[in-house]
This record gives structure tokens, C-alpha cells and sequence, in this order.
């Protein structure tokens, strides 16, 4: 039966579809699992993917939550993460309280204007070392910051590591993670790239530079700034996509923060034959457009999704400037292009005959077209 859905796009490693199924997320998986395996004797696991940021993988893989009683909760107030986690590590001294707690002092009229802190102004009076390292950087036992962009608020958070556990304090809240699976909650959350690493001792700390990077630079992190609270309500999807997340996004933006960007296979080269089927249905839209009078109604591309234009002349101009050779005929991303490559091999390996309408068949009219089994058969190419 037809799916009915107002976007399905093609993923390296799955299909991304919006949040209108007519039945469980559960459901829709063992559906698809269900169909596979009739058309192809394959049984396959289908299941939904997650992404969650690093303080969200810490829930996730708690073996123990618990609440930290007797929080002060001017500590607790929106750019007060940082001197909350260093309270939790070495306790803050009655002066430092005394001038948080304080609304009119600068550094709290400060916090309370941009909700948050740097790491520099915060470490001013503490008897402590602090010293930064890019990413997750938990070796051994000992006293850690961790910073990291948490769904678009930066956020701190403290962290007490022995051998076996590593207990996190994110205000109130306490999580015991196994030092095992510390690593796996960084390498697997969206926020990954931004993650810093702050050692904390009463002691100084030796910092060579093969290690700890030149001084200039851990000044540089010094005056990271972080806020408490969370960002209730935020697209994960977008705070994936400004991130960097797991490969492309939807508009073909490649992870920005990732070193194979050169070599990822996000750039995708269709054939001459392809295209050339792709530029004769633009050519064809083209022609019927200009010889159609124009009206006051709204004008939508019918290779985009959700691209309108009040005039046919922009319409028109839209057409010639994206929708051309040098851009494969599509302005969507390399989704659509990827999506498009696989419906030519499907009809060239399965129904063994082209279309002429590949770019209005992808975006359709509003929905998905296809049903189930089609949309398998096009992953399978």
C-alpha cells in the first residue's frame, strides 16, 4: 500500500522518512523487514536511528542515576554550569559562592546577560590547575571537565574517573558510566567535534606540547564559554547537520568537521545517459513554461520540493541557473542526485526500460508515491 509520506530521502546507510507513518515506528520497521524478506529470502533487522548528544549517551549508558542532594541553586542558574562542575570537583571557595551568588557583581551580571562563562574567568581565584585537550581525552583517574555543544547550548559538566567507573555531574543530576564505554558515548554523539577535554588538578600539570598543543592554543580553548540548561524543543536533526553528524545532510553539506571530506563518496557523478535524460525533461518544463501566459497564481518547481515563486520569470530563472548541467539538474543536494541514480539502475536492472521524469518523479506531488516493496527495490540497486 502507498506510504503516503511528504519526504523520503536516501541515506548511505538507511532511508530518512518524515514523522507521518500510519502505524508505529516498530511497526513501520517490521513491515519492511517483513516485505524484504518475500521478495528477497533475506532476513534483515530493521531499526530506527538514534542520535543523541553526549550528555544524552551518558543517560543512555548510566548503570546508575541518582540526584546529588544540596546543590546551591545559584549554581544551578543558566551560566552557571562551569563553576557548578568545578564545585562538584574541588569545591569552590566561600568567596567565589559569595560573588556568584551576588547578581551585581560583573562576572554575575556578566553570566546573567549572555548565560554563560569561559573557562579563563571562571578558573580566576581557584587554587587549581586546568588544562585543555581537543576531544575526549580520559585516560586515567582523575579530575575532568568536559565541554561540549549539547543541542545548541554549550554546556560543562564534571567528571570523576577511576579505574573501573566514571561518575558524571551535570548539575543535579549523577551518572555512573563504565570507563569502558566513555569512549563509545563520544565516538557515537552528534555533538562529537566539539568535545573538550579540561584535566583538573590541585597540582601542576606537566603540558608538553606533542601533547597539550602550544600555549597559545590552550589559551584559545581557555576562553571557551558554556551555559547551563538545555535548548528545549531544538531540531536534533538540524543540530546534527550544524555539527557535522554522521555523513552528509539532506542539502548535501559534507561534515565539516571531518579530515576525509576529500575522500568521502558524497560527491555523486551520474552518467552521460542520465543526464541527458535529466536535461530533456528541464529542457521540455522550460519550453512549456515559456509558451504558458502568465497569471497571478503561485508557480512551484516541480523538481524541487516546497520551491515556490509568485512570477513564472523567476520561476524561469530558477530553472536556468540550478537546474542545469553543471549542477546534475538538481539544487536539492546530493540526495536527491543519489535517489535519482538509484531509481535509473532499478529501471534499467528490474523493469528493464528509462523513464523521461526522474527529477518530478523524486519529489512527486507533495507524497511519496511509491509503496514499500518500491522503495525496497530502489534500495536494493
Amino acid at each position: 500500500m502507498p506510504l503516503g509520506l511528504p519526504h523520503v530521502s536516501l541515506h548511505y546507510d538507511g532511508i530518512r522518512v518524515s514523522n507521518a507513518l500510519d502505524c508505529s515506528i516498530e511497526e513501520f520497521c517490521q513491515r519492511c523487514s517483513d516485505t524484504i524478506k518475500r521478495l528477497t529470502g533475506f532476513q534483515v533487522r530493521i531499526l530506527q536511528k538514534v542520535h543523541r548528544s553526549l550528555l544524552e549517551n551518558f543517560a543512555y549508558h548510566s548503570s546508575n542515576t541518582t540526584v546529588v542532594p544540596d546543590v546551591d541553586p545559584c549554581l544551578l542558574l543558566d551560566g552557571n554550569c562551569i563553576p557548578c562542575a568545578m564545585h562538584h570537583l574541588v569545591g569552590l571557595p566561600q568567596a567565589k559562592l559569595v560573588e556568584i551568588r551576588n547578581p551585581k557583581t560583573q562576572s554575575s551580571v556578566g553570566a546573567a546577560t549572555t548565560r554563560s562563562r569561559s573557562y579563563a574567568d571562571t578558573a580566576i581565584g581557584l587554587k587549581v590547575e586546568m588544562v585543555p585537550l581537543m576531544g575526549m581525552q580520559i585516560e586515567q583517574p582523575g579530575l575532568y571537565l568536559l565541554h561540549s555543544e549539547n543541542l545548541g547550548i554549550p554546556h560543562c559538566v564534571a567528571v570523576r574517573c577511576t579505574e573501573e567507573n566514571c561518575t558524571i555531574i551535570d548539575g543535579k543530576t549523577q551518572w555512573i558510566v563504565r570507563k569502558s564505554e566513555l569512549m563509545a558515548c563520544a565516538e557515537t554523539a552528534i555533538d562529537r567535534p566539539t568535545i573538550v577535554t579540561y584535566v583538573v588538578s590541585t597540582s601542576p600539570i606537566p603540558c608538553p606540547d606533542e601533547k597539550h598543543g602550544p600555549l597559545a592554543v590552550r589559551n584559545l580553548l581557555m576562553q571557551l564559554q558554556a551555559g547551563a540548561g538545555r535548548s528545549d524543543g531544538l531540531d536534533v536533526d538540524c543540530a546534527n547537520d550544524v555539527v557535522g553528524g554522521n555523513g552528509a545532510d539532506d542539502d548535501g553539506g559534507a561534515d565539516p568537521f571531518s579530515i576525509d571530506v576529500a575522500e568521502d563518496n558524497g560527491v555523486v557523478n551520474i552518467g552521460d545517459q542520465l543526464l541527458n535524460i535529466m536535461e530533456a525533461e528541464v529542457t521540455k518544463t522550460l519550453e512549456t513554461l515559456s509558451n504558458r501566459s502568465s497569471g497571478t497564481q503561485i508557480y512551484s518547481c516541480k523538481f524541487c520540493p516546497f520551491r515556490l515563486f509568485r512570477q513564472k520569470d523567476r520561476l524561469l530563472a530558477h530553472l536556468r541557473a540550478f537546474h542545469n548541467r553543471r549542477n546534475q539538474f538538481c539544487c536539492s543536494g546530493t540526495k536527491q542526485v543519489k535517489l535519482i541514480a538509484a531509481l535509473f539502475d532499478n529501471d534499467c536492472c528490474v523493469r528493464g526500460k528509462v523513464c523521461t521524469d526522474y527529477l518530478a518523479r523524486i519529489v512527486g506531488s507533495g507524497q511519496c508515491p511509491h509503496t514499500v516493496e518500491e522503495l525496497l527495490l530502489v534500495c536494493q540497486t
